[in-house]
């Protein structure tokens, strides 16, 4: 990544303490990922990649927060932030009501992920958000596959990503399952205007 002039790596290391990287996500290595950071940190030298480091925001860790941020802001350099990372419920398929939950707040703004994002899987299906590649099983998110058509041709004005887009600005979700039983569109700030019954 060093090599290769990566512009930005996100680092979901999640919690502060083995035990609840151990109680959220099963596994025993909470140790031995902090070290790789710490190797890739003291590896990179310079201002890229911008790296962010990522902790959870639920409730487990709000007793950890400023000793995370404590911790890794003496490890990174002027270009890269520590970052407290809204819990989501992948597209409907994690049940998170035991966490801190805050989808769902207020009036529903269009998914800035539509706007701004490209995800292929492993067989070069594309999807508008992270969330289409990992939940969705009717292929109302699929935008193409890259074996058939180019990434290009999948922008274009006439495009299914194009008419994703407008459903997200006219509030009308119709078939997009995905989408509707998704609170990932309220983890980020909302860039959106409201003009009549759209979005802009």
């Amino acid at each position: 990544m060093i090599s290769n002039s990566v512009d930005c790596l996100t680092i979901s290391l999640n919690f502060n303490s083995t035990d609840m990287h151990i109680k959220h996500s099963g596994v025993n290595a909470f140790d031995k990922v902090c070290a790789n950071i710490e190797r890739f940190l003291k590896a990179k030298r310079s201002n890229k990649p911008k790296t962010i480091i990522q902790i959870l925001d639920i409730d487990d860790n709000v007793p950890e927060m400023v000793t995370f941020k404590s911790f890794w802001s003496k490890r990174i350099n002027s270009n890269d932030t520590i970052h407290l990372r809204p819990f989501c419920d992948f597209g409907g398929t994690v049940e998170i009501s035991q966490y801190k939950d805050k989808k769902r707040t207020g009036r529903r703004y269009p998914c800035e992920q539509v706007f701004n994002q490209l995800m292929i899987n492993v067989t070069g299906d594309c999807f508008p958000c992270c969330m289409g590649i990992t939940s969705d099983s009717d292929d109302s998110l699929c935008i193409g596959n890259v074996k058939y058509k180019s990434i290009t041709d999948m922008y274009t004005t006439d495009s299914k990503v194009q008419v994703i887009r407008n459903m997200h600005r006219m509030d009308d979700l119709g078939s997009l399952n995905t989408c509707r039983a998704c609170g990932t569109w309220s983890v980020p700030s909302n860039i959106f205007v409201r003009i009549g019954n759209k979005w802009y």
